[in-house]
């Protein structure tokens, strides 16, 4: 079976060669945004990819959500910001729900738990799917393990952002154009 290698972006890695990231990697995934925010790197990083054949496998969204409203308000959000950025329906858009998720709601007095975790990931990928998108779930392997339901990890691919393991895959890394970033390989 071949294996192909992609990285994930966010504003986090700032500017990126995308040219000298090219040679390295088969796809990338970018931070679409979180709240109602776009990730101020991301139509940079769509154009980059465009401008040098890096194929976007998908774009992931922090989901920072206090009630299931405002999923849905994030989710229009990112719907935008993909329609905007001209990316096709083929692309995965993944609901990320981790740690700043819970700990930011806590904050603003909200207590966030599994519960919240399973309903706000599926409200987001259903959403997406209603509406042609491929979906998944992007999270680390706390939640995997402790917060998120059989019944809502065997609707949807899983992307473990902690180990970087995306479906079947391993993790490693190295620096490319200027990034140190991890990257995963599909197989």
């Amino acid at each position: 079976m071949a294996k192909i290698t992609g990285i994930d972006v966010s504003e986090w890695q700032e500017s990126i060669d995308w040219a000298a990231v090219k040679s390295q990697i088969d796809f990338a995934i970018l931070r679409e945004g979180y709240r109602k925010a776009t990730d101020k790197y991301f139509f940079r990083n769509v154009e980059g990819c465009k401008n040098n054949q890096v194929p976007i496998h998908g774009v992931y969204h922090f989901l920072y959500a206090l009630n299931n409203q405002d999923v849905i308000a994030e989710a229009e959000s990112c719907l935008a910001n993909i329609e905007k950025a001209g990316l096709p329906k083929t692309i995965y858009v993944w609901a990320d729900f981790e740690y700043d998720t819970v700990s930011n709601a806590a904050k603003k007095g909200v207590n966030l738990g599994p519960n919240e975790c399973n309903l706000f990931t599926q409200t987001f990928c259903d959403f997406f799917k209603k509406r042609g998108y491929n979906t998944g779930i992007y999270t680390n392997g706390d939640y995997y393990k402790n917060w998120y339901r059989q019944d809502v990890l065997s609707k949807y691919p899983l992307w473990l952002g902690a180990s970087q393991i995306i479906l079947v895959s391993i993790n490693s890394t190295r620096e490319a154009g200027g990034l140190q970033e991890s990257k995963a390989t599909w197989t």
